[in-house]
């Protein structure tokens, strides 16, 4: 049987899943839809709790000789669960439409706040129609706080992105030594009013949103990638003849020169500063019959040089390095 928290529950696994496909088809962004589907699998998890460890609470059986229960006065007609869970899905709802005109990381405050007003507006009709407002504190502090965490973490992330590299580093470090620092602060003055706490993380939460959402519409600054490592220059030789004539090398880089040797006759690869191969090679690569090998080396300053198979000096080509 479904109990009455289960049902709060498992719409707002649907809603998750629903947001993250959404979310992905919208922005692309494969981090905010992870963070919709573990919202979902949590809300999920939760629900299979509440109908396992449903309540052993049962309504006895009228007896036989009651008197039927007098007829009440039908309520007056409203709006199921109240209108403060409606109002905040249209402000969700509104987020939604700045997301689709401004930056698709509008919708991330969008999503919060359905999902917030769904759970609470199905919790608000789940008391109405029982009589009895469901408990999910238990299970609802650790959703809404794993929410929270991740997208504060999440909105954070555009803001180290958004901002130079060096910047990045002071405010992460920055920030750690608050959170660090208000967290001793509560800790040793255990006798903080709650409502004080509340202030504080809402004020908090909304300076991160303001900024992560800021940062979003500013953009990421440009990231110069890093080569792993060198691209490897590949060679062959066949029929006493290489298959290409011109190689070019990466100035300051070292070189990796896959060289192929695709017949049973003994070829070889060397670099030289000169045209007329005169005085030392500046690379002597290996003899190596039949097979494959691989030379490194580093690149010479930039210009123009020439290589050639040291057993056969007809097979020759130049080498640019920029």
């Amino acid at each position: 049987m479904i109990t009455e928290p289960a049902k709060v529950f498992l719409p707002l696994t649907g809603l998750g899943v629903v947001l993250a496909v959404v979310y992905a088809m919208v922005t692309g962004d494969h981090a905010g839809s992870s963070l919709f589907l573990g919202l979902a699998t949590v809300a999920l998890c939760a629900a299979v709790v509440v109908i396992t460890a449903r309540s052993n609470e049962y309504a006895p059986a009228p007896a036989a000789d009651a008197a039927p229960p007098e007829r009440q006065p039908l309520p007056p007609v409203r709006l199921p669960g109240g209108p403060g869970w409606p109002a905040m899905a249209a402000v969700g709802i509104g987020f939604g439409v700045v997301a689709l005109v401004t930056s698709p990381y509008f919708g991330i405050a969008a999503a919060a706040f359905l999902i917030v007003a769904a759970a609470g507006w199905l919790a608000s009709v789940s008391a109405d129609r029982t009589g009895r407002a469901p408990d999910l504190m238990p299970i609802g502090i650790p959703v809404v706080g794993l929410f929270a965490i991740a997208a504060m973490m999440f909105l954070f992330s555009r803001v180290l992105l958004a901002v130079p590299e060096a910047a990045s580093t002071a405010i992460a470090l920055v920030v750690a030594t608050l959170i660090l620092g208000a967290a001793s602060f509560v800790a040793l003055k255990p006798h903080i009013p709650p409502r004080a706490l509340f202030n504080a993380l809402l004020v908090s939460g909304v300076v991160m949103t303001g900024a992560g959402i800021a940062a979003a519409v500013v953009g990421e600054r440009e990231i110069h990638a890093h080569h792993a490592g060198p691209e490897p220059v590949e060679i062959s030789a066949d029929n006493i003849q290489f298959d290409r004539t011109e190689l070019h090398f990466e100035a300051d880089h070292e070189v990796v020169l896959e060289f192929r040797n695709r017949e049973p006759v003994p070829h070889n690869v060397a670099i030289y500063a000169d045209a007329e191969f005169t005085g030392l090679a500046i690379y002597q690569g290996g003899v190596i019959l039949q097979g494959r090998i691989t030379y490194r080396f580093p690149a010479p300053p930039p210009g123009t040089y020439y290589f050639r198979c040291d057993i056969h000096p007809l097979m020759q080509g130049t080498v640019t390095v920029a």
